[in-house]
């Protein structure tokens, strides 16, 4: 788990304006509902979902055989080492992960229903991948 620390790379309000500029343009229903949630916790939602989205996307448009997945492990691998890749979303989720304290189980949770999509949206050439996608341990 990332300590809270002010070494710790913050999401910059512009990491944040970029997380709902794409739920803007591509997750309408969850931009608009995330007004409904409290200040609180408005722009971590956003962050967490726009994460998701991009990765979602990744896999989707993968024609590599499979590469997209492996680069997603190791981009939550970096959210959780604190030393994010620099996209505005996992920039904005090593800020979330952090600040709630959000074990890496409990997010890793959220990205094998990726591949599960992706073979369901793309062909079987992803179920080996998925098959051998263990979630780590932390």
């Amino acid at each position: 788990m990332l300590p809270l620390s002010a070494d710790h790379p913050r999401a910059s309000q512009a990491d944040i304006t970029a997380c709902r500029e794409l739920l803007r343009g591509g997750s309408r229903s969850f931009f608009a509902a995330s007004f409904l949630l409290p200040r609180a916790v408005r722009d971590p939602a956003v962050s967490l979902y726009a994460f998701c989205r991009v990765a979602d996307d990744a896999i989707d448009l993968d024609n590599t055989g499979g590469t997209a997945l492996a680069r997603l492990r190791e981009r939550l691998a970096r959210v959780y080492e604190g030393r994010p890749a620099a996209i505005a979303a996992d920039r904005a989720l090593a800020d979330v992960v952090a600040r709630f304290a959000i074990p890496r189980r409990r997010c890793w949770k959220v990205s094998p229903g990726i591949p599960k999509g992706a073979v369901t949206r793309t062909s079987r050439r992803c179920m080996p991948i998925r098959r051998g996608w263990p979630a780590p341990s932390g």
